[in-house]
C-alpha cells in the first residue's frame, strides 16, 4: 500500500508518534511505519469514497464507522483527519450482524 511513512506528509497523531518512536519507515520493513502507511492509504481511499457518495446522494449528515479499520486510537485519528467527525461503534462484526438482520426480514 502506498502512503506516507512516519514523518511523511500527513503523518501525525498517536500512530505517527508510535511509528516514529520505533524509527525507520515502511520501505525499511518497520512494522509501525508500514501500519501507519496502510492507515493513511485507507483514509485517503475512504475520503474518496465518501466524496463520491456525497456527490451522488447529497452531503452526508452523519458518519458512523465500525470494524477493524476503526479499532485503536491511531486508526481513528487517521480516519478523523481524512473523513472529518464521526461516531465510532465498537460492536464487533457489525457488517455480519446487519446482513443477518436483513436476511431475517427476508430482504
Amino acid at each position: 500500500l502506498g502512503g506516507a511513512g512516519a514523518g511523511g506528509a500527513g503523518a501525525s497523531g498517536a500512530g505517527a508518534r508510535a511509528a516514529g518512536a520505533r524509527g525507520g519507515d515502511a520501505a525499511s520493513g518497520n512494522a509501525g511505519a508500514a501500519y501507519l502507511a496502510a492507515l493513511e492509504s485507507a483514509g485517503r481511499t475512504g475520503a474518496g469514497v465518501l466524496a463520491r457518495m456525497d456527490a451522488l446522494a447529497g452531503p452526508h449528515t452523519r458518519l458512523v464507522v465500525t470494524g477493524g479499520w476503526s479499532d485503536g486510537p491511531a486508526a481513528r485519528a487517521v480516519k478523523a483527519r481524512h473523513l472529518g467527525p464521526f461516531e465510532h461503534v465498537a460492536e464487533g462484526f457489525a457488517g455480519c450482524r446487519g446482513a443477518a438482520r436483513a436476511a431475517s426480514r427476508g430482504s
